[in-house]
């Protein structure tokens, strides 16, 4: 997943990336979209700097570990 996000951004300069812990694809439909965040920042927070015209940072779970099967 991190090759092929890094493979999208090579293509478009202006994409950034939320990478979460957890399973779940579609979050922003669920309640976890409010209670998740990843690299010190809540996705409602990243998500409302963007909407806010604010340059916002990847952000990467870095205590995430291999996914269990």
């Amino acid at each position: 997943m991190i090759a092929s996000i890094a493979k999208i951004k090579g293509g478009a300069s202006t994409c950034r990336s939320f990478t979460a812990p957890g399973f779940e694809h579609c979050i922003v439909t669920s309640d976890e979209f409010y209670k998740i965040g990843a690299d010190g920042t809540k996705l409602t927070d990243w998500v409302n700097d963007i909407i806010a015209g604010k340059k916002v940072a990847d952000k990467l779970c870095t205590s995430c570990g291999a996914p269990k099967p």
